[in-house]
């Protein structure tokens, strides 16, 4: 009976009768040598073309067999194609090219894309017990558990479905998005431009606010001096309602000082004059009037 050979790893199987006097060699081989690859062995692989297909060979060593392929060299992306045939095979994948590599399965339709400088665990599906077809799938999809990460951590594409909790300086590059909260929300939340612009568009200017709503409380109003029950405007200019603004406070000796309900006409010191609340001028003392009253 012929020799054949087992489908994965294409190990020997020594027909029964078969070899006689030499079957110690097959075995020493199949169990010493290709064995050891498939467990432990670290294959180099150069790459230059778009496509790779591993070496499959049976009862001798090759590519497909071992237990970590280390891609270099690829300069545009490359496609590596493992064996078919019903042969399932667990790897550790190098990927020390700057491009990105797609690992697949001959006649398979599922295929994996290994990002450039990664190290990933995937394993070969060559009889579809996944389901989802022939072809090389992550080994890893998730951590049950916690997972500790004590060096840097980058990642491409999460979506948190559970509460992730960062502790120390976080540093974001790129563009960061964040759920918008709710108008009126003081918590510690993120504030987001959309929140930021939604909390401020109904802000006018200080001239189209209602008196009633505005409270200056502190600061300072260039040109403006003085408080609530005594204001004094210096050299304002272009301000409504105020065309000669500059005439209102020292100009000539005159000065205007609103007390109570009354505006006080001043010069050089003296009252002179006062309008009332009803806006009738009332005379102090003697005045002398020039030109057309």
């Amino acid at each position: 009976m012929a020799e054949s050979y087992s489908t994965s790893l294409k190990l020997t199987i020594i027909g029964a009768g078969d070899l006689a006097g030499t079957w110690g060699n097959v075995t020493n081989a199949n169990l010493g040598t290709l064995l050891e690859q498939a467990i432990t062995g670290v294959q180099a692989v150069g790459l230059s073309g778009s496509t790779y297909t591993l070496t499959n060979i049976n009862g001798a060593l090759d590519d497909a067999r071992n237990a970590v392929l280390v891609f270099s060299g690829a300069s545009s992306p490359c496609t590596i194609v493992c064996p078919g045939g019903s042969a399932n095979k667990i790897y550790t994948v190098v990927n020390q090219c700057s491009v990105a590599l797609t690992m697949t399965a001959s006649g398979g339709s599922a295929s994996l894309v290994i990002p450039a400088g990664m190290t990933s665990q995937v394993y070969l599906d060559g009889t579809n017990q996944t389901g989802s077809g022939i072809g090389v799938y992550s080994s890893l999809n998730g951590v049950p558990n916690s997972f500790t990460v004590t060096g840097n951590l980058t990642a491409t594409g999460v979506t948190d479905v559970g509460n992730l909790s960062v502790t120390g300086t976080t540093t974001l590059t790129g563009t960061a998005t964040a759920p918008t909260p709710t108008v009126g929300d003081n918590s510690t939340k993120i504030a987001t431009t959309a929140f930021v612009a939604t909390a401020t568009s109904s802000l006018g200017t200080m001239a189209s606010q209602n008196a009633n709503n505005v409270t200056i409380t502190g600061g300072s109003i260039n040109g403006v001096s003085g408080t609530n029950s005594g204001l004094s405007v210096g050299s304002a200019t272009n301000a409504t309602n105020a065309t000669n603004a500059t005439k209102i406070t020292n100009s000539g000796g005159w000065n205007v000082t609103p007390t109570g309900t009354k505006l006080y006409f001043n010069y050089n010191g003296t009252n002179v004059g006062s309008l009332d609340s009803s806006g009738n001028f009332i005379v102090i003392g003697n005045v002398t009037a020039y030109g057309t009253p």
